[in-house]
C-alpha cells in the first residue's frame, strides 16, 4: 500500500496531457478535440487527478486519496466519488469500459491513460486554441456609447476605509443593456459631465469576519484573488470562484509576515503579490494552482503600491505613494524586470511634487493610464513606452481604484464627490457617467477577457479623536469629538485652536462642518 504521508501532489508544469486531453492546471480546465467543449474541474477533482498522475498505472487506495486531497479533515467517501465522477465526465470516460480512470473494487482507482507533462503551450489541442479565440471574441464585443449630459461641478473629498466586504458585479448587465443608447456628439464633452444609466446589479460573494481587501479577477473572470486580514493585521491571499462558495488560502505566510496585493498575470497562470515582514518587503510569484512561492525582487525603496503586469508578462509596473528618497522631487512610475529582478524608472515628463500611482496598461498594450497625486488626484494617459502624459479627468478628488473596460473604450473608477460612487469614463468623449450603485463600491477590478467586475463594498465608519499628549502628571488618553452614527474625517484646527473644521456624512451627504473645541 502507498504511504499517504510521503506523497505530495506532484506538478511538473502548468500543462498535463492525459490521453487525448490537455489539462490546464492554473485554469483547472480540460480540453480535448475541437468537438469537445472545454470543462472546468473543481480544486479537489484536480488534486485527485494530480495524485493519480503521480502514480500513473498504479492502484491508489481510497484512503490514500482522502488523506492526500482532504488532509486534516474527516471526509466521507462521497466527496471522492464525486471528484472521480467529475473527472470521468471531463474525459468523456465510460466507467464500464474505462480508457482513463479505472475503479478497482475494494481497492481504489487507477489512472490508465498515458500522461505527459508539457513545458509550453505549443502542443495544446485545437479545442484549447478555439476556446482562447472564443474568449478573445468577448473582448471585441461592442460596448455602449453613453449619452453626454450637461456638465456640473463635483467637489473632491476624502474618506477612510475600515471594514470591507467583497462583491462581484455582473458587468454585462450594464455593458449590454446600453448598446442601443444614442451616440455621443462628435465634440468631446467636459470630463466633469455626469450621466445616469440604469442601476448596476451585483451579488455578494464573500463577507467573512474581518477585512477583505485587494480583490483581483482572473483574466477569464472565473476566479477572484483577495486578501483576508485577521484580527492581528496579518494578510493571507485567498482564492475562490466568482460565486458564493467557500474560499481557500493560496498562500500561508510565515510567522510574523503578511501577504497583500495579489495580481493575476496576463495568461491567468500566475499571481504576483507582496510579502511584508516588519520593515522588509518582497515581491513574490505563485502558481494559480498553488505550490511554493518564489521571490523575484525586493520592493522598490521598501514600499509597494497598486501595480500591473506588463502585457507580455515579463515585468511589473508600479508607482509609490511617496518619494523614494529626500533627493527626489517627484515620484514617477517604475518598471521591474522579473528575469533580472532589476528596477528602472519609466522615462516621461513629470513635474516637481507629482506622485504617479495605480498604473494600468490598456487591453491592447499601447497605453498606460495612471493616477496622479493622492487626495486631489486625477487620471492621466500616456504611451506605454513613455511620453507626454495627457490629463483625462478634472475631478481633483480621492480616487478609490479604477480599471479599463475589456475593449479599451473606457474606464470604471470610484471616487468621492458629494458622495462616494462608481463611475464610467468614456475615452472617446471624455464623459463621466454615474453607475448608480446601490452600495458604496470602491477599488473596482475588471477581468481582461470577460464582462465581469469585482469590487469592495465600503461598510466603514470613521471618527475625529482628541489625544492628550504625555506630560508631567498626565496620562495619555483619547476622546471622540462630535460623535455620530456616521463618519467624521479630515479634521483641520483653526489658527487660534478654538474651532475644528471636518467633513461628515451625518446629513446623508458629505458636507463641511465646524465645531467648538
Amino acid at each position: 500500500m502507498l504511504n499517504p504521508r510521503s506523497h505530495p501532489l506532484y506538478q511538473e508544469s502548468d500543462w498535463l496531457k492525459v490521453g487525448d486531453f490537455i489539462v490546464d492546471l492554473p485554469r483547472r480546465e480540460v480540453s480535448g478535440h475541437a468537438q469537445h467543449e472545454p470543462s472546468r474541474l473543481t480544486v479537489k477533482a484536480l488534486h485527485v487527478l494530480l495524485a493519480l498522475a503521480g502514480q500513473q498505472g498504479k492502484v491508489v487506495s481510497r484512503e490514500a486519496l482522502l488523506e492526500w486531497v482532504w488532509p486534516d479533515t474527516m471526509p466521507t467517501d462521497d466527496v471522492l466519488t464525486q471528484a472521480v465522477g467529475q473527472l470521468r465526465k471531463a474525459f468523456a470516460d465510460d466507467r464500464d469500459a474505462p480508457r482513463y480512470l479505472e475503479t478497482i473494487s475494494k481497492g481504489g482507482y487507477r489512472l490508465v491513460a498515458p500522461i505527459e507533462w508539457l513545458q509550453d503551450q505549443g502542443t495544446l489541442t485545437d479545442a484549447t486554441v478555439a476556446h482562447a479565440e472564443a474568449e478573445a471574441d468577448l473582448v471585441q464585443a461592442p460596448l455602449p456609447v453613453l449619452p453626454v449630459p450637461s456638465p456640473r461641478r463635483v467637489p473632491g473629498m476624502a474618506t477612510a476605509v475600515a471594514a470591507l466586504a467583497l462583491v462581484v458585479a455582473g458587468a454585462s448587465a450594464w455593458y449590454f443593456t446600453h448598446r442601443q443608447a444614442p451616440a455621443a456628439p462628435a465634440v468631446a464633452a467636459p470630463a466633469a459631465a455626469i450621466a445616469t444609466p440604469d442601476s448596476l446589479q451585483f451579488v455578494t460573494i464573500t463577507s467573512r469576519p474581518g477585512r477583505e481587501t485587494s480583490a483581483n479577477l482572473s483574466p477569464d473572470g472565473s476566479m477572484v484573488a483577495y486578501v483576508q486580514v485577521d484580527d492581528k493585521g496579518i494578510g493571507t491571499i485567498m482564492l475562490q470562484s466568482a460565486a458564493h462558495v467557500p474560499a481557500r488560502p493560496l498562500t500561508v505566510p510565515p510567522a510574523g509576515q503578511s501577504d497583500v496585493l495579489p495580481v493575476w498575470s496576463p495568461d491567468g497562470r500566475t499571481l504576483a503579490f507582496a510579502r511584508f515582514e516588519e520593515s522588509r518587503c518582497s515581491l513574490m510569484l505563485i502558481s494559480a494552482s498553488g505550490g511554493n512561492e518564489r521571490k523575484i525582487a525586493d520592493c522598490f525603496a521598501g514600499a509597494v503600491s497598486s501595480y500591473d503586469w506588463t502585457p507580455d508578462g515579463s515585468g511589473l509596473l508600479m508607482g509609490l505613494e511617496t518619494r523614494a528618497s529626500p533627493s527626489e522631487r517627484a515620484s514617477p512610475l517604475r518598471l521591474l524586470d522579473i528575469a533580472s529582478g532589476q528596477w528602472r524608472t519609466l522615462q516621461y515628463p513629470i513635474s516637481d511634487g507629482d506622485i504617479d500611482i495605480d498604473p494600468r496598461y490598456s487591453p491592447d498594450g499601447r497605453w498606460i493610464v495612471f493616477r496622479r497625486n493622492i487626495s486631489l488626484s486625477d487620471l492621466w494617459k500616456m504611451p506605454a513606452g513613455g511620453g507626454a502624459p495627457v490629463r483625462l479627468t478634472r475631478i481633483k478628488s480621492d480616487i478609490r481604484g479604477w480599471d479599463w473596460l475589456p475593449d479599451g473604450s473606457g474606464l470604471i473608477f470610484s471616487y468621492i464627490g458629494t458622495k462616494m460612487g462608481m463611475y464610467h469614463y468614456d475615452m472617446a468623449s471624455g464623459a463621466i457617467s454615474n453607475l448608480n450603485m446601490q452600495e458604496t463600491g470602491i477599488f473596482p477590478d475588471i477581468a481582461r477577457h470577460s464582462p465581469s467586475m469585482v469590487f469592495i463594498v465600503d461598510q466603514s465608519t470613521s471618527g475625529v479623536f482628541r489625544f492628550d499628549l504625555p506630560g508631567a502628571g498626565r496620562q495619555v488618553g483619547k476622546q471622540r469629538l462630535f460623535s455620530s452614527s456616521r463618519s467624521e474625517m479630515l479634521p483641520a484646527i483653526s489658527p487660534d485652536g478654538r474651532q475644528l473644521a471636518f467633513i461628515s456624512d451625518r446629513g446623508s451627504r458629505l458636507e463641511l462642518w465646524i465645531g467648538e473645541v
